[in-house]
């Protein structure tokens, strides 16, 4: 046995590979001939009880070391890892391996460290001055981490992008340390999405808030980082920065907007001055012909009638008196010229009103054109249903997490529609905020809202905001649409009229449902997904202006709930 020990501990002294053992305290207990040239000594006795951490050892040997002490820190007995340091013509690879050691009675007396330096091949060489080269001077974000998402290798145009001051800034830290929760939450979930399926995800835009409130957009793509053996052992991105082009995109985009609601208002002004113009020099035409057939009525010799009859009343021998009396003979003259003077003022009364039947018929005509314009003025956009719904969630998110409202959504980018995007954003937002307020009456730690969108059997998009608010009663469920109808202290009974109008509008449909008191509810808007199909189901569902409905309008989809 003894001579066994000392073969072993002659095989240990000369072999190629620095071998160190430290005891339980982490202090040096032997060092092998190898490991002198690496630690800057002549002597082994120089490096007994020292911490590796106060040696002068290579710094990316020190930061695998360190990674070794937590890997061991658990129940691993064995750590193993190797890296790439150095570059071109001094380019080598580090191998480190880390083990237990344990005493005769099984008990741990401390870790042995083997690592070593190999040159690294021509062509794997060449091919390591190629990425050196891409990482250095690529304007691209470009970043290796590991399976726990903490960056491994990252360029500087990554270190800039996160405002950083170094690469070693960056090294050993996640997203979570540059990004808020919810974006670093979001680029987590990703790439874990990349290492489970061993697919990558590329091409997708995606944005994260700095923690100066800063809002970065990038291009992104995502992959697996597989090593020699096709174990999945990270991954890595590129990231090409575009919050430059899309800040200009939202402010030409903010712009457009503005010119469109200048436009709408513009034109709608101009409508109405033209419209009002019209119906105004209509009545005026009106009041000319009523006028005139007031002023007719008024001369009619209905006085000489009664008069011709009070003398023919009065002469009891009729016959004689017509044909004798001087006044008599005058009568049937007199009767025929009255006669002829009715018919005229007949004649003009029916002509004034027959040309104030015309005036009220050009009076429809012009508010029918006006409401046609109206309509056709209508902004129609092909877009992404989920952005729209983002910026709803977006203008609310405030007052949801104010009031610790959980927020799930149960929709997926890519759904596009062709719609108003103003009308159902305005809409939506009216939605969640009614949502809140039926959350904000009930005493309980669980509130949820939940945004789901599915496609409906007849090919159109339905949008449900679902709470498990205070609900509705099922007395109130016929006139939530209603106008001036309201269960708020402070409501006034316009928001959800006017959205289940504006749904008509878009050739859908917003209705409720509720359990009843307690139990939460349901406001699904339906939507076409194109604008042929709203088109066509606006022609069968006619649109009713806000200001000429009553307050006993309803949709008719609410009340059959």
């Amino acid at each position: 046995m003894q001579n066994f020990q000392k073969f072993a501990e002659q095989v240990i002294q000369n072999s190629d590979r620095c071998i160190i053992f430290t005891d339980q305290d982490n202090l040096v207990s032997f060092v092998n001939s190898a490991c002198l040239p690496w630690l800057g000594c002549d002597h082994p006795d120089e490096l007994q009880g020292k911490r590796l951490e106060d040696l002068n050892i290579d710094p990316q040997l020190l930061s695998l070391v360190e990674q070794s002490h937590t890997a061991l820190a658990g129940e691993t007995d064995l750590f193993e890892k190797e890296i790439s340091i150095g570059q071109d013509e001094t380019a080598e690879f580090l191998t480190l391996r880390c083990m237990r050691v344990r005493d005769d009675d099984a008990q741990v007396a401390g870790l042995a460290y083997t690592f070593r330096f190999q040159k690294i091949p021509d062509d794997v060489a060449y091919d390591k001055i190629m990425i050196d080269n891409l990482m250095r001077n690529s304007p691209d974000l470009i970043y290796f981490k590991d399976l726990n998402s903490r960056f491994t290798r990252v360029n500087e145009a990554l270190v800039e992008r996160l405002g950083a001051v170094s690469v070693d800034d960056v090294i050993g830290k996640d997203d979570f340390d540059f990004w808020n929760a919810e974006s670093a939450s979001q680029f987590l979930k990703v790439e874990q999405e990349v290492i489970q399926t061993r697919q990558a995800i590329g091409s997708r835009t995606e944005s994260g808030v700095l923690p100066d409130g800063e809002v970065a957009w990038s291009l992104m793509s995502k992959m697996p980082l597989i090593d020699e053996r096709g174990e999945v052992v990270g991954t890595f991105g590129i990231n090409k920065d575009i919050t430059q082009q899309k800040n200009i995109e939202l402010e030409l985009e903010k712009t457009n907007k503005e010119l469109v609601s200048a436009s709408r208002q513009a034109g709608m002004a101009e409508i109405a001055t033209n419209v009002l113009h019209n119906v105004g020099n209509v009545l005026n035409s009106i009041n000319v012909s009523i006028s005139q057939a007031d002023e007719t009525i008024r001369r009619l010799k209905i006085n000489n009638l009664q008069k011709v009859a009070s003398m023919i009343t009065e002469n009891a021998a009729v016959d004689q008196y017509l044909v004798s009396d001087e006044k008599g003979k005058r009568i049937p003259e007199y009767l025929g010229l009255i006669a002829r003077e009715l018919e005229k003022d007949q004649q003009e009364v029916v002509s004034e009103l027959a040309s104030t039947k015309r005036h009220l018929e050009h009076i429809k005509v012009v508010v029918s054109m006006q409401q046609e314009y109206a309509t056709a003025n209508r902004v129609i956009e092909n877009l992404d249903l989920a952005e729209i719904l983002e910026d709803a969630i977006r203008m609310s998110s405030g007052s949801l997490e104010r009031h610790r409202i959980a927020l799930v959504r149960e929709f997926e980018v890519g759904m596009n529609v062709s719609i108003d995007k103003h009308r159902v954003l305005q809409i939506l937002v009216n939605l969640i905020r009614n949502a809140k307020h039926a959350m904000q009456e009930v005493d309980r730690d669980d509130k949820q809202l939940t945004i789901t969108v599915n496609r409906t059997e007849s090919g159109m998009v339905s949008i449900a905001v679902n709470d498990n608010g205070i609900g509705i009663a099922p007395e109130n469920l016929a006139n939530l649409f209603n106008h001036g109808f309201t269960t708020k202290k402070s409501g006034h009974g316009f928001g959800l009229h006017s959205g289940a109008n504006f749904a008509r509008e878009l050739g859908g449909s917003l209705i409720a449902t509720s359990a009843g008191i307690g139990h939460g509810a349901t406001f699904t808007l339906t939507l076409p997904v194109s604008s042929q199909t709203m088109k066509e189901t606006a022609s069968s569902n006619p649109v009713f202006p806000l200001d000429l409905l009553d307050g006993s309008f309803v949709d008719s989809n609410c009340t059959s709930q």
